[in-house]
C-alpha cells in the first residue's frame, strides 16, 4: 500500500511508449517498470526490435527491471496465419510475464489455478425447455489467453538453458517467463462508475467489474518483486537471471502452473447480450499447459516463499 507508483505515459502506441521508457531510464524514474503493451507478435522492423534492445540493455546495465505482458491472443495464429510471441515480451532482456486462472477457497487461498486460455461454448434453450450447448465442448469460440511460444527473432538466453525444455525452444528465447492472474472471468475485483458520454465524461451508476488479461499480471508480478526490495533494502534489477538460477537451486520455488483434470470451467452470462456461456479453461490455443516450464505460464506463479527464500539470499 505504501509503494510510490509513478505513471509515465507515451504521447502515442508506438515510438511514443519508448520515449517514455528513455524518460525513465534517463532520468533513473523507478527500478520496477511495468508494461502492458506489445505488438502482435514479432514481424517489427529490424531497426525498431535493435531501437527498444537498446532500452532494454539500458535499463539492464542501470539495474532497472522490465516486466511485460505477454498478450492476450495466445499463440496469435487467428491473426498472422502462423504461432508467434509477442515482441516485446519475447525479448530475452524483458521478464516476460504469462497469466493464469485462478480458484479460491472460502478463506480465500488458492484452490485451483491453471494457465489462461478461455473457450467459450453457449449454453442454449431448446424448444422443450432443455437446455445444450450450442457446439460439442469445449466450444469453438476462444476469448482469450496469456500470449507465448518460441521466439524467431532471439536465440535462446543463457538462463533459460536446462530449464526449458530443449524440443520445445529448439534453441530459441521461449516466453514467458512467470505467470499471474489474468484471466478477466476469475480476475480483479475493481468498482468503476463508467464515462457515458465521451463529450461530457458524464458518468454512470456505480458498478462492480472484473478486470483480467496479462495486463493484470504483469504489474502484480512488478508487485512481488517490490516486495522483495522492501524486505532487502537492495534491488534485484532484471530479474531472468535470478528467477531462474532460483529454480536451479530450488526446483519446487515456483507454484508450478498444472492443467487441471477434469478441465475447470464456469457459466457467465454477458451483461451485454443476455446470452450464457459455459467457459472452459486451459484452452489457449497451441500453448500448453505443463508440469515444469510451459509456454503459457513459463516457471509458474511466484510463491511468497520464493520471496521469503530471496529476500533472504540478498540479506
Amino acid at each position: 500500500p505504501g509503494a510510490r507508483i509513478l505513471y509515465v505515459g507515451g504521447f502515442n502506441c508506438g515510438g511514443g511508449l519508448d520515449v517514455a521508457m528513455s524518460k525513465i531510464l534517463d532520468n533513473k524514474l523507478a527500478n520496477i517498470v511495468s508494461n502492458s503493451y506489445g505488438n502482435v507478435g514479432e514481424a517489427v522492423p529490424a531497426d525498431v526490435i535493435q531501437g527498444e534492445v537498446n532500452l532494454q540493455l539500458q535499463a539492464a546495465g542501470e539495474g532497472i527491471g522490465l516486466y511485460f505482458s505477454s498478450g492476450d491472443n495466445g499463440d496469435e495464429v487467428a491473426n498472422l496465419g502462423y504461432p508467434s510471441p509477442d515482441f516485446p515480451a519475447s525479448s530475452p532482456w524483458v521478464t516476460s510475464v504469462g497469466g493464469t486462472s485462478t480458484g479460491i477457497d472460502k478463506n480465500g487461498k488458492i484452490a485451483w489455478e491453471t494457465g489462461w486460455g478461455d473457450q467459450f461454448d453457449q449454453i442454449v434453450k431448446n424448444a422443450d425447455g432443455t437446455l445444450s450447448y450450442a457446439q460439442p465442448l469445449p466450444g469453438t469460440r476462444f476469448v482469450g489467453g496469456a500470449g507465448g511460444g518460441v521466439s524467431a527473432v532471439f536465440a535462446q538466453p543463457d538462463y533459460q538453458r536446462g530449464i526449458v525444455p530443449a524440443a520445445l525452444a529448439n534453441g530459441k528465447r521461449v516466453s514467458p517467463d512467470v505467470a499471474a492472474l489474468a484471466d478477466p472471468y476469475t480476475g480483479f475485483l475493481i468498482g468503476i462508475r463508467p464515462i457515458i458520454d465521451d463529450t461530457t465524461l458524464e458518468t454512470g451508476d456505480y458498478i462492480n467489474e472484473t478486470y483480467g488479461g496479462t495486463s493484470l499480471a504483469s504489474p502484480i508480478v512488478a508487485a512481488q518483486i517490490a516486495i522483495v526490495q522492501q524486505a532487502t533494502h537492495a534491488t534485484i534489477g532484471f530479474a531472468n537471471p535470478t528467477l531462474y538460477g532460483v529454480k536451479r537451486i530450488l526446483p519446487n520455488a515456483f507454484r508450478d502452473v498444472l492443467p487441471q483434470n477434469p478441465t475447470q470451467a464456469l457459466v457467465y452470462t454477458s451483461k451485454i447480450s443476455g446470452n450464457t456461456y459455459l467457459v472452459s479453461m486451459d484452452q489457449d490455443t497451441s500453448l500448453k499447459t505443463a508440469k515444469g516450464y510451459d509456454d503459457v505460464t513459463g516457471l509458474g506463479g511466484v510463491s511468497f516463499d520464493l520471496l521469503s527464500w530471496v529476500a533472504q539470499g540478498r540479506h
